[in-house]
């Protein structure tokens, strides 16, 4: 059985501030994200969204999901972003610059808080309220979060180019060279008035 769902998107809001001017953006999820695995996909989104409010960058964004994890994963997991932006009507893909674009991250599981502590190290009390992991394996099962605040760091290149636009993201999860995972979202980003 194919495996795709799609769940509709609130709004998300980001303020970034652009170094070459004052002006200030937002980040809206316009459509939906969609599980874009297939039915051997060891990692499900089955729903994900986030808090409808402007955020700014840095700052926290909160974040609702419910994944399904088919086995235990291991370190490491690697991810693999690709993001394009609309340009006319051709898809222009974004290089990687101080890891914003099409990026790959090595291992997933170095974000998590506990990622080098023993096993005897308690996990954060957030963590144990959502009964999330804090590092790897991670347990196969169904995770269900609700309102995880995410903090944003704030980009540290020069961006000189005008932000607005169309935007996909393709965000692929490996492990030992497999795809065991995947999640597509459309963006755009429009100029915000102050």
């Amino acid at each position: 059985m194919s495996f795709f769902c799609e769940s509709q998107f609130h709004f998300l809001v980001l303020t970034i501030r652009d170094k070459f001017s004052s002006s200030a953006y937002k980040v809206v999820v316009t459509n939906s994200a969609q599980d874009c695995g297939s039915s051997s996909s060891l990692v499900h989104f089955d729903s994900v969204t986030t808090s409808l409010s402007y955020i700014p960058i840095p700052g926290n964004l909160s974040v609702s999901a419910h994944v399904t994890l088919d086995q235990d994963l291991e370190a490491p997991i690697s991810a693999s972003v690709e993001l394009k932006r609309k340009l006319f009507e051709t898809w222009i893909t974004v290089p990687c610059a101080d890891n914003l674009g099409s990026c790959t991250y090595d291992d997933l599981c170095q974000y998590l808080p506990n990622y080098d502590k023993p096993d005897t190290d308690a996990c954060p009390a957030e963590f144990q309220t959502l009964k999330v992991p804090c590092k790897c394996p991670l347990g196969r099962g169904d995770y269900q979060v609700e309102n995880f605040n995410v903090y944003i760091e704030p980009p540290s290149v020069n961006i000189p180019f005008p932000l607005t636009g169309d935007y996909e993201a393709t965000i692929t999860l490996n492990q030992a060279g497999t795809e065991i995972g995947c999640l597509f979202l459309t963006l755009r980003l429009q100029q915000s008035r102050k």
